[in-house]
């Protein structure tokens, strides 16, 4: 039987991001604010180590959008031309 193809941001870490992401579609920020602010409002812990794969998930399916700032740092937020996909794909 072949192996079901995981659908992006279906880690509990993607989709408690995309959440927070179609509920504040203008929000972008930071790795540590993601961490501290879109995971920590819904209660959801995670160190540095196990945030970074499921953004890097998110950037390559194309649910996220990555923005390099003026200081140097990387910002991340919706891609809002999917967020319809992602709210269906969430409500699943």
């Amino acid at each position: 039987m072949p192996a079901k193809r995981r659908e992006a941001g279906g880690s509990d870490i993607g989709r408690a991001i995309l959440a927070y992401l179609v509920e504040h579609p203008h929000a972008q920020d930071t790795s540590e604010g993601v961490r501290q602010w879109w995971l920590g409002q819904r209660g959801i812990a995670c160190n540095p180590d196990a945030l970074r794969p499921a953004l890097d998930e998110l950037v390559r399916s194309g649910l996220l959008v990555v923005i390099h700032a003026s200081d140097a740092r990387v910002h991340y937020r919706l891609n809002t031309a999917r967020k319809d996909e992602i709210a269906a794909m969430l409500a699943r």
